[in-house]
């Protein structure tokens, strides 16, 4: 016979006895009031019926049911000599539903009602933990204290000591509860399954998360049926998270959820589960699936707090892929849904800054000023007010910007962003051309540095824009050497390279500005600058008709990831073939430029197809395209005109009279200086015409 089969059979000979009792109850019920001692015996067997009924029903753990009967014991017998063992039993049965404020309370009663019951500590254990479930920690420290300062039942004792451990972890004192999970001596009771939970608990909040893996480990394989189960894989899996082996405890999250579906949890479980499952999966970098977890998280919770975190999460994670219009969705919903919560300030600064990196940035500024007036006390108040100040500088309102940074650097003398503050501030005197005044605040933005060189080289580097632009160019140079030879690894110091390359390439020292180019090639590597640098320096190559070099230059452009050089690119190679002479290759690349040009580049390139057909001798194709011109890129008048005075050109060579006369007519009207050129041409054909 099966242990479960024996079950069985005993729950059932409890429920036949119970009936019983039940049956001879009502057979010997009194047929007189006045049968006094018949009374009294047959209410006997009727409460002894009743009780046995509940008894049997808790035997089996059908505790609702057993709950009922206990609770009609009471009503229909409320003195008699089991009263006592049916109050307690009800408070159990309230306990084994986990209706842990009803138990408490029914614990209460017994507690006062019987204090001088054997079960007394029993009771003072059962109230100790229901105040343990009910996050009341403090009355569950001192009950589960009397506890195991009164009892003389060692496993009582024993569970007591569990009990406060799991206090004590809660308490974050780790050495008290270590401490009392040691008293423990057992091994395979109820008691030493808690502690080794507890025990696994301690390593994990106290970092030590390899020894907190091994905890759980053994739990699940010694303990694979036990109730606090599911409590230990959801440990391991944050033990591997913070082991960084975030598939493994994805894993472990799925198979916790997939058991979930027939098991009943604590509330707020399966959200923790949900909510580590997304935050693994954002640290493997999937977002898409994080957003998934998260958006679960937010629809199926209760709890307002844990439904608008997982709502800023997916926010902040469209904020950091840059889908800054769904992360506004996500802030939005916060605040116009959750009206009153912790989150509010949160989300409207992260609205905020969405607002600026989407240029909307008279919002943005409304959204931060109100955000100022509704949370004085914000803990994030300094950011606000560095952020209203950098609102108005990218919106180019300088004037506003400088008096908002003011503003924010009087304020909060204290703030990190103190120093980016005052950096502000000194470019937006640059962007105002008060550039003295900007080279002063720049030269305090460096006194609040401390030992940041980058930041140091960055305000160096704005100096010299300052001396530069104020005619001061040889200092200006200087600074940018000292720069250079001071903090060679800084941020900074290619786009200080690249100044100095450009600065020689214009003044027509061509030497000079390819040594720097090719030391920023060859020491930058990651540099986003490099296809600047490739394109200047192929233009440099070009210019010196050292043509292959400068094809290699263009063609460092065609793996860029950059597709505006990597289309400027494809034409300056075009360029280069022209003008070495091989005009088939430089017709193909054109018309491949053609297919990648951005509208402001088309009209050029359109051009340049012409004229290399034209150069190329085929002139009747040439007059096409120049034509192409006019009706595909009429707004461009730059290369419209250059087109028209190529048509009239070949027209006069052709003798062509009336369409060179057609063009220029359209040139005389162009408000260029051209026209006059045109108007020229008009009268000397006409005079031509009249010669005949």
């Amino acid at each position: 016979m099966t242990p479960e089969f024996k079950v069985k059979i005993k729950g059932l000979k409890f429920l036949v006895i119970a009936f019983s009792f039940a049956l001879c109850a009502l057979r010997f019920a009194p047929l007189s009031f006045g049968q006094e001692a018949k009374e009294e015996e047959d209410l006997s067997v009727a409460a002894f019926a009743q009780y046995s009924l509940g008894w049997s029903f808790y035997d089996e753990e059908k505790f609702s049911q057993a709950k009922d009967a206990f609770m009609e014991f009471r009503q229909k017998f409320p003195r008699h000599s089991l009263r006592e063992d049916t109050d307690f039993k009800i408070a159990l049965c309230f306990y084994n539903l986990k209706d842990y404020s009803r138990a408490k309370e029914n614990f209460d009663a017994y507690i006062k009602d019987y204090p001088l019951s054997k079960a007394l500590n029993e009771a003072l254990f059962y109230r100790a933990e229901c105040l343990y479930y009910l996050g009341e920690l403090n009355p569950a420290e001192k009950d589960y204290l009397r506890v195991t300062a009164d009892t003389g039942e060692p496993k009582l004792l024993e569970l007591a000591q569990a009990g406060l451990g799991w206090v004590y972890i809660k308490f974050k004192k780790y050495p008290e509860a270590e401490d009392a999970f040691n008293k423990i001596t057992s091994v395979n009771n109820r008691a030493y399954v808690s502690v080794l939970l507890g025990k696994a608990e301690i390593a994990k909040q106290k970092q030590n998360y390899k020894s907190a893996l091994e905890l759980y480990d053994k739990f699940i394989e010694d303990f694979p049926n036990d109730e606090s189960i599911s409590a230990a894989y959801l440990g391991k899996a944050e033990s591997l998270s913070h082991l960084l082996r975030y598939e493994e405890a994805v894993s472990v999250y799925n198979n916790i959820l997939a058991y979930s579906v027939n098991k009943t949890f604590p509330a707020g479980f399966t959200d923790k589960v949900y909510y580590e499952l997304a935050q693994a999966y954002l640290k493997m970098g999937n977002f898409t699936q994080a957003i998934l977890e998260f958006d679960k998280v937010a629809e199926q919770s209760i709890e307002p707090a844990i439904k608008i975190n997982a709502i800023c999460q997916i926010g902040d994670i469209y904020q950091d892929l840059g889908e800054f219009n769904k992360a506004i969705d996500n802030y939005e919903k916060i605040l116009k849904d959750f009206s009153d919560n912790v989150y509010k300030d949160y989300a409207q600064y992260q609205l905020s800054l969405c607002l600026i990196k989407t240029a909307k940035f008279d919002e943005a500024i409304s959204a931060l000023k109100k955000l100022e007036t509704d949370f004085p006390e914000s803990k994030i108040k300094d950011e606000v007010g560095y952020y209203i100040g950098l609102a108005y500088f990218q919106k180019q309102d300088f004037v506003s910007a400088i008096e908002e940074l003011n503003k924010f650097i009087s304020l909060f003398a204290q703030s990190p962003l103190r120093r980016e503050g005052i950096y502000l501030k000194g470019a937006s005197l640059f962007n105002l051309k008060s550039y003295q005044e900007a080279e002063d605040v720049f030269r305090e933005a460096i006194k609040e540095s401390g030992q940041d060189l980058n930041f140091v080289a960055k305000c160096e580097f704005e100096i010299a824009h300052c001396l530069y632009q104020n005619k001061e160019k040889d200092d200006a140079i200087k600074k940018c050497q000292e720069i250079i030879s001071r903090y060679p690894n800084s941020a900074i110091a290619p786009d200080v390279i690249y100044f100095l390359g450009e600065h020689y390439l214009n003044t027509a020292k061509e030497e000079v500005a390819v040594r720097y180019f090719l030391r920023l090639v060859s020491d930058y590597r990651e540099s986003n600058l490099l296809p600047n640098t490739y394109y200047s320096l192929g233009l440099v190559y070009l210019g010196q008709d050292k043509y292959d070099e400068a094809l290699t230059q263009f063609n460092n452009l065609l793996n860029s990831p950059n597709n505006e050089f990597k289309a400027r690119a494809v034409l300056a190679i075009g360029d280069v073939y022209f003008k070495k002479g091989d005009l088939e290759s430089a017709l193909r690349q054109y018309r491949q430029a053609l297919n990648k040009a951005s509208p402001d580049k088309a009209a050029e390139i359109q051009f340049k197809i012409a004229q290399t057909l034209q150069e190329n001798g085929r002139v009747d194709e040439a007059i096409e395209e120049y034509f192409k011109t006019s009706y595909l890129y009429p707004q461009d008048k730059y290369w419209l005109l250059k087109s028209y005075l190529r048509l009239a050109r070949i027209f006069e060579d052709r003798e062509n009279w009336p369409e060179a006369e057609r063009i220029y007519s359209k040139v005389a009207d162009m408000e260029v200086e051209e026209a006059k050129f045109a108007r020229e041409r008009l009268d000397w054909i006409k005079n031509l015409e009249r010669g005949k």
